[in-house]
């Protein structure tokens, strides 16, 4: 992969902690990200790959090693930096959509928009289109409450894509979901290349995996070769 192919480039990162006792979740790994592409990270469960996925999107900060994101040094962020680079560069879908259940759909993807100087007539509009494309629109004033599970996590798919993020990461997106629903979610997450995003998921689902372009599978926090 030539550098100007490569989004995200980690080198050496490791995950060390301390309390209550201490523990080494990730060991030194190196992995390169490419541009409009996916990838998958497998492997059992306590391997260490919400940790991997936590450190791609700056929610947690590497022990030791270098995160380049764009050519940026992350590593080295303070943590309004950090939240301001996750706000800007990184979409996130969790298993559980992480929803407010009293706000409406558009309201939900509205959390996205941090910017103060976009008025609210943009915000909307920008939500509405966003749940317009993965197929929401005629719901998008209904509660997140009376939702369904796939509807939750279409919802939490636009609000991961109204900032047009060069990074969507998915943790377990279709974990909670039937095989038909996470089929469909499936197929919407990997379409966010085509727009020009690069998709990470986490999944222990073998199908999830399959279609993405590459994967690495991470055994007691280390990349199997």
């Amino acid at each position: 992969m030539s550098q100007s192919a490569v989004l995200a480039e980690l080198v050496d990162v490791e995950l060390e902690v301390h309390r209550p006792v201490y523990t080494r979740i990730l060991h030194p790994l190196t992995l390169r990200v490419g541009r409009s592409t996916s990838l998958a990270v497998v492997g059992p469960s306590g391997a260490g790959k919400t940790t991997l996925a936590a450190i791609l999107g700056a929610l947690q900060p590497p022990s030791g090693g270098t995160y380049h994101f764009a050519g940026a040094n992350i590593a080295d962020l303070s943590r309004k930096e950090s939240a301001r680079f996750r706000n800007l560069n990184i979409g996130f879908v969790f298993q559980n959509a992480n929803l407010i259940d009293e706000r409406s759909a558009w309201r939900n993807v509205a959390i996205a928009l941090t910017d103060p100087t976009l008025e609210r007539r943009a915000v909307e509009q920008r939500c509405r289109e966003a749940l317009a494309d993965v197929g929401l629109q005629a719901i998008a004033d209904r509660e997140a409450a009376l939702l369904s599970g796939g509807e939750r996590q279409r919802v939490a798919i636009a609000r991961a894509m109204v900032k047009n993020p060069l990074m969507v990461i998915a943790d377990e997106p279709t974990g909670a979901l039937d095989q038909t629903t996470g089929r469909d979610v499936l197929a919407l997450l990997y379409g966010v290349t085509a727009r020009g995003a690069t998709l990470v998921i986490v999944s222990h689902d073998p199908y999830a995996a399959s279609l993405a372009a590459s994967s690495v599978s991470l055994v007691d926090g280390r990349i199997a070769e």
